[in-house]
C-alpha cells in the first residue's frame, strides 16, 4: 500500500535502509559524518581476481569513454579517466593497460586502508569487512556473523535466496584458476607493477586466508 499507510508501516517496522556504494570505506569520513549510526559492510575480494576481472572489462583501456560507463570520471586534457586516477593522470596514461589496472586496484586498496585507519574507534566498530571468498564458500556462517553485526535476524527470504543461488554457493573456489589468473597478469604486466600486486595479495591472504 502507498500514501500514509506506507509511512505508518515504515515507522512501525523501522526496516534497515540498504544502500550499495563503490569504494565506500575510502569515503568513510564523509559517510559517518552524514550518518553517525551507519553500519558498513565492506566487501573485500582477492586482488588477483579483481585485477583479472577489471582487465577483461577494459578498465585499463578505453572503457571510460563508453556510453555504458556509469563510473565517475574526470577530463584531463583530452582524455576521460576514472576519478581515482586524479593526481597521477600523466603517469596513468603512460602505463600499458594491465599496469594501469594494477595501479588502480593497489591504490584503491591503500586508500580503503587509510580510510579505515582514519576512523575513530567508535566508527571502526561500525565497519565489518566481509571477504567474498568466505561468503560464497561458507554463506550460512558468514550470514550469521552479518546478522550479529547488524543486530538483526534472518528473514523469511534468506533461506529462499540461498536455495535459489544453490548452484553458485556454497562453492569450492578453484585454486588452479587463481594460479592461471596470476600467470596471465604477470605475462601482461611489468615487473614493478606485478611486484605491487604481489604485496597486496600477500597481505590479503594473510588476513583472510587462501580459499
Amino acid at each position: 500500500p502507498d500514501r500514509d499507510v506506507a509511512f505508518e508501516q515504515l515507522e512501525k517496522e523501522k526496516p534497515l535502509f540498504v544502500f550499495m556504494l563503490h569504494n565506500s570505506l575510502m569515503h568513510g569520513d564523509i559517510l559517518f559524518k552524514a550518518f553517525p549510526s551507519l553500519k558498513m559492510l565492506q566487501m573485500e575480494r582477492h586482488p588477483a581476481d579483481l585485477v583479472h576481472s577489471w582487465h577483461l572489462k577494459r578498465y585499463g583501456g578505453d572503457f571510460y569513454t563508453n556510453p555504458r560507463c556509469a563510473a565517475l570520471t574526470i577530463k584531463w586534457e583530452e582524455n576521460i579517466l576514472p576519478y581515482y586516477a586524479a593526481g597521477w593522470e600523466k603517469e596513468y596514461l603512460e602505463l600499458p593497460a594491465m599496469d594501469r589496472v594494477i595501479q588502480l586496484i593497489t591504490r584503491l586498496i591503500k586508500k580503503h586502508e587509510e580510510g579505515y585507519v582514519s576512523l575513530s574507534s567508535k566508527y571502526k566498530k561500525q565497519v565489518m569487512k566481509v571477504p567474498f571468498e568466505g561468503l560464497v564458500a561458507e554463506p550460512v556462517t558468514t550470514l550469521e556473523k552479518i546478522c550479529n553485526f547488524l543486530g538483526k535476524e534472518e528473514t523469511f527470504y534468506t533461506p529462499l535466496v540461498i536455495q535459489k543461488e544453490q548452484d553458485r554457493f556454497p562453492r569450492l573456489l578453484n585454486k588452479q584458476d587463481r594460479i592461471d589468473k596470476r600467470a596471465a597478469i604477470k605475462k601482461l604486466s611489468s615487473e614493478s607493477a606485478y611486484s605491487l600486486l604481489e604485496d597486496v595479495i600477500n597481505k590479503y591472504e594473510s588476513e583472510y586466508g587462501v580459499y
